[in-house]
């Protein structure tokens, strides 16, 4: 996917979040608001929604993703928007792939408080090996839209801070499969 051209962008509003989707991959490419401007941003070849770990006999580190994808985006009504991909494509495609497939639906939908969106996605495993990891939603280029210190991420339980962190030096050596510019959040029950 890397080198192809930039292809179309589906346009959706939900509350005041005017949101940009690839059209060929269901990516997001830009999210923006009246109250915070643009602060998400990215290139469709370098866009994300879904990553999964994908570990294969050929290639322990194989990945699929929506990147990697053909899409298909529908706006359910104008509150809701369902991004389906029958089959998630393998972040190497010269490489074989167990019997059967991975497929996901990601919904975006208007939450009832008129100001919140809800982002959920459902995978659906009928391939012959395990998906290892789940990274949802997969945000490239997100923006400090409030400067370092005012940029909040807000999570089912938790709000962050993902740019007032120390970032690790692109020099550092890091171990081959970690990625500087990721950054995780575990998972977990509500009241754990």
């Amino acid at each position: 996917m890397v080198g192809r051209a930039e292809g179309k962008v589906v346009k959706v509003r939900l509350q005041d979040l005017d949101i940009g989707i690839d059209e060929e991959t269901g990516s997001l490419v830009s999210v923006s608001s009246p109250a915070t401007g643009l602060f998400l941003e990215a290139p469709a070849a370098a866009a994300g929604l879904l990553d999964l770990a994908y570990p294969v006999k050929s290639f322990a580190a194989m990945r699929l993703a929506s990147r990697f994808s053909k899409a298909q985006i529908v706006q359910r009504s104008p509150e809701e928007v369902w991004i389906e991909w029958e089959k998630l494509g393998a972040s190497r495609s010269n490489l074989a792939l167990p019997g059967g497939r991975v497929s996901a639906t990601v919904t975006i939908r208007a939450a009832s408080d008129g100001r919140s969106v809800i982002l959920r996605c459902h995978i659906e495993n009928g391939s012959e090996a395990a998906v290892r990891q789940e990274l949802f939603p997969d945000l490239w280029g997100l923006k400090p839209f409030a400067g370092v210190e005012g940029t909040r991420l807000r999570l089912a339980r938790a709000v962050v801070e993902p740019f007032d962190e120390p970032m690790k030096p692109p020099d550092s050596a890091p171990f081959y499969a970690e990625d500087l510019a990721w950054e995780s959040y575990p998972a977990g029950g509500y009241y754990a």
